[in-house]
């Protein structure tokens, strides 16, 4: 059976999608700030 072969093949996949959404998320958060602040200095 090619079962364990599979899941940890699948593990390092999960890590990697969980960092990148990770890195996305905290990019989008800090892209809004900047936005928000440049909108407030403009005001």
């Amino acid at each position: 059976m090619e079962i364990p072969q599979t899941s940890t093949n699948v593990q390092p996949l999960l890590e990697s999608e969980f960092l990148t959404l990770k890195i996305d998320s905290s990019g989008k958060a800090s892209l809004q700030v900047k936005v928000q602040f440049s909108l407030g200095r403009w005001s």
